[in-house]
């Protein structure tokens, strides 16, 4: 599996991760991120705290019921939402795992089966996400993340 460093956000002149001071700019629920509306006020909330993902971008995550966990990425910069191809009913017992300075996402989820759990690696280039890598693990009464940690 891909490791954070692999993926790391470098600056080109001194090599040191990309953070400039900037205004957070809120999505445009009405138009543009309309899809996204449903859940407007959790995305803003989450928001108005600093970038903790891939350079400038808000990773937001929040539970949506038993083992439900919904999650979204806002450019800050920007406002625009994207929606991660994971998350909600469709990857129970799901956690996620993403660093300032990577733009690689790690995830684990139960499987197609109760009797497994699948673990995922993502990247994301600020336009879609990439599959990186995956694998599998027999389930033993949870996907117990912290256990099967890709990569630190």
């Amino acid at each position: 599996m891909p490791s954070f460093n692999a993926f790391a956000i470098l600056n080109s002149k001194n090599s040191n991760l990309k953070t400039s001071a900037h205004p957070i700019a809120m999505p445009d629920f009405e138009g543009r991120d309309k899809s996204a509306r449903i859940f407007c006020t959790r995305i803003r909330e989450d928001l108005a705290e600093e970038a903790n993902f891939n350079g400038h971008y808000s990773f937001i995550t929040f539970g949506c019921g038993t083992s439900c966990v919904m999650s979204y990425i806002t450019e800050t910069r920007t406002g625009k939402v994207f929606e991660p191809p994971f998350g909600a009913e469709s990857t129970p017992e799901l956690a996620i795992e993403f660093k300032l300075d990577s733009n690689l996402i790690q995830v684990v989820h139960m499987g197609d089966t109760s009797e497994e759990c699948e673990v995922r690696a993502w990247s994301f280039d600020a336009k879609s996400f990439k599959l990186e890598g995956k694998d599998s693990f027999a389930r033993e009464g949870s996907c117990n993340y912290e256990q099967k940690l890709i990569s630190k």
